[in-house]
């Protein structure tokens, strides 16, 4: 996988968001585990096809998995994205990534 995007979760975890292993042209997401030595866990570090998590998501909400409260925060995330697309629907990949790094930038600062 070629990362794009990765924000951190724990000192040994973080999410990736980039071009997948089986086609550079689709993007993937995996929730990446480091191991005991700090080098990247493959066996524990599935990478999904972007085009999967809807159906994913989707799944785990009908078989009664997902809390309110965190459906509430993907209602909440989905519709500023829903925003956000509309403003910047012609923007390339890379002004994408450059755009979510600035504002995780800016983010970090504020805190």
């Amino acid at each position: 996988m070629k990362v794009l995007l990765s924000k951190p979760m724990s000192p040994t975890c973080s999410l990736e968001i980039g071009l997948s292993t089986w086609d550079a042209n689709e993007m993937s997401i995996r929730l990446r585990f480091d191991g005991d030595d700090g080098r990247f866990d493959p066996r524990s570090s599935s990478e999904i096809p972007m085009l999967s998590l809807v159906d994913i998501v989707t799944y785990a909400i009908k078989c009664h998995q997902v809390s309110t409260a965190d459906m509430a925060k993907i209602i909440e995330a989905a519709g500023a994205e829903v925003d956000w697309q509309l403003k910047n629907k012609d923007m390339s990949l890379d002004q994408v990534v450059a755009s979510v790094k600035q504002d995780e930038s800016a983010a970090l600062k504020g805190k």
